[in-house]
C-alpha cells in the first residue's frame, strides 16, 4: 500500500508539474466563500486569519478545552492502539483476533458516545458537568478493565464498548 501510495503521489505530481503554468497570472480564487483576485487580497485575508488565531491561542480557555481533550482522547486511543491488545492477551489469556474484536468496541463506543455527549451538553446548555460525569466514568470504567480479573469476553467488550461511548465526551 505505501508503493501505491507513492506511485499515486508520484503520477500526480507529474500531472501537476505538465499542467500547471509556469508564469503566475491574474486569477480568481475562492477560499471558504470569499472570493480574491490577486495575491494581495489573499494575504491580507491571511494576515486576518493569523491575527485571529494568536487571539484565539491568548485564551486560556483554549489550552485548558485542549488539554482536556488531550487527556481524554490520547489514553484511550493509546490503549485501544497500543496496549489494549497485548494487554487482554497477557492479563486475560484471550488470543490476538478475540483480543482486537474486543479493542474495536472502543472506537465502536465513541461512534455512537459522540453524538449523544453532544445532545446532552446542548440539551442541557451546559458544556461543564456532561464532560466531568463522561471523565469520571471514563476513570471508573478504565479501573474496572485494568484491575478486575477473570472477566467474560461479552463482559469485556461491554466495559470497552462503553470506555469508548465515556471517553467520547472529549468531543464537546
Amino acid at each position: 500500500s505505501m508503493y501505491y501510495g507513492g506511485a499515486v503521489g508520484l503520477l500526480l505530481a507529474l500531472l501537476l508539474w505538465t499542467m500547471m503554468p509556469n508564469a503566475p497570472r491574474e486569477i480568481t480564487l475562492k477560499v471558504a466563500g470569499f472570493r480574491f483576485s490577486t495575491a494581495k487580497s489573499f494575504a491580507r485575508v491571511l494576515l486576518a486569519f493569523y491575527r485571529g488565531l494568536k487571539q484565539v491561542c491568548r485564551q486560556a480557555q483554549t489550552w485548558i478545552a485542549a488539554l482536556y481533550a488531550g487527556l481524554m482522547f490520547v489514553p484511550t486511543l493509546a490503549f485501544g492502539g497500543l496496549w489494549g491488545i497485548p494487554f487482554l492477551v497477557e492479563a486475560h489469556g484471550f488470543d490476538r483476533e478475540t483480543a482486537g474484536l474486543c479493542v474495536s468496541f472502543i472506537y465502536i463506543g465513541w461512534v455512537f458516545g459522540a453524538p449523544f455527549w453532544g445532545w446532552i451538553s446542548d440539551y442541557y446548555q451546559r458544556r461543564k458537568p456532561p464532560m466531568m460525569v463522561a471523565t469520571l466514568l471514563t476513570l471508573f470504567l478504565c479501573i474496572a478493565i485494568i484491575y478486575l480479573q477473570g472477566l467474560s469476553l461479552s463482559l469485556l467488550a461491554v466495559l470497552l464498548f462503553f470506555l469508548g461511548f465515556c471517553s467520547s465526551g472529549f468531543i464537546i
